[in-house]
């Protein structure tokens, strides 16, 4: 479910997007969605959110949902150099036009008054091999102190991140691999300018959409989770419908997108 979450929000981060004010009249570098309905669920306990996001050109403004939930963006030239929503702040350096750093602030609520903090940096080296490598870590905010929780690899093909693998520092003998599966059609938000970049959205930045993603551990108790995706598409080769399913066939949530 804490998976389900982040994926949820990641897509209602980007997923939604703009009025289709770019200079190109080509749907293959001008398609650009103008709203998203996603349904949590299925039947009568599912929820529906609708999300709207404005553009300039093809640099995204903001992401508006119903509930009054915001997303900024900020672009230093053609790169996306922060994010900012209720909760939570995302900033990134670059260096040779590719991630250098992102650095991402949370904000808590303990109880009414009191405010907890908690900064995660992720830095990334890239190598000859089309990998990126990874470190993943923790800075206390009040004494700058610096603490590794991961190091892992993206393995990357023909745009999309095809291999993720982690090992963290609290049980370095087992190693978590996660591969992808993709179709070959266009992922809904290829003509976001820069997002492609923004290593920490994974499936999302591929230039494809994702078919399923197998999970494995190293350990002796390993278990295999395979989660699988299915499209509906539009005749430009664009998604408008995005159904997820988890590994014992329920659905877990829609996704509806209009151009």
């Amino acid at each position: 479910m804490k998976k389900l979450f982040y994926l949820f929000s990641a897509s209602l981060l980007v997923f939604t997007s703009c009025s289709s004010d770019g200079n190109s009249s080509d749907p293959a570098t001008s398609t650009l969605v103008k709203k998203m309905v996603s349904i949590l669920g299925s039947g009568s306990d599912s929820k529906t959110f609708i999300n709207q996001v404005t553009y300039s050109g093809n640099k995204i403004v903001n992401n508006v949902g119903q509930d009054g939930f915001i997303s900024t963006f900020t672009y230093t030239e053609d790169h996306i150099t922060k994010i900012e929503n209720s909760g939570r702040i995302s900033e990134y350096t670059y260096e040779n036009n590719k991630v250098k750093t992102c650095t991402r602030t949370n904000y808590y609520m303990l109880g009414v008054t009191t405010m907890k903090t908690l900064i995660l940096r992720m830095d990334y080296s890239y190598n000859t091999d089309d990998t990126v490598s990874f470190i993943e870590t923790t800075v206390d905010p009040r004494s700058n102190d610096e603490y590794i929780n991961a190091t892992g690899k993206f393995t990357f093909a023909d745009g999309n991140l095809v291999k993720k693998e982690k090992i963290y520092e609290s049980s370095k003998d087992d190693k978590f691999v996660t591969t992808y599966e993709y179709d070959k059609k266009s992922n809904p938000n290829k003509n976001i300018l820069g997002y492609n970049l923004l290593l920490d959205y994974e499936i999302d930045m591929s230039a494809n959409n994702v078919l399923n993603t197998t999970e494995t551990s190293t350990t002796p108790n390993s278990t295999i989770i395979i989660e699988t995706y299915s499209y509906t598409y539009n005749v430009n080769g664009f998604p408008t419908e995005k159904k997820y399913f988890a590994s014992d066939g329920r659905l877990l949530y829609t996704m509806q997108y209009f151009y």
